[in-house]
């Protein structure tokens, strides 16, 4: 099936339909958090602590 063919299927489902397939589509994109593998020491950590309101200088 050709992307062309594969978007005309798309846009004829219900808009409920699509977004369905949205979701399906984002979750498969998404990867478990037990299954992440450990950062190594040369990546930088995002997702430290913060304080809510703490300014960030």
């Amino acid at each position: 099936m050709s992307i062309q063919e594969l978007e005309q299927q798309l846009l004829s489902l219900d808009l409920a339909e699509r977004i369905r397939i949205l979701q399906l589509l984002a979750q498969s994109l998404t990867v478990p958090r037990a299954s992440q593998p450990s950062p190594s020491p040369n990546e930088l950590n995002l997702t430290r602590d913060r304080t809510p309101g703490a300014s960030s200088t």
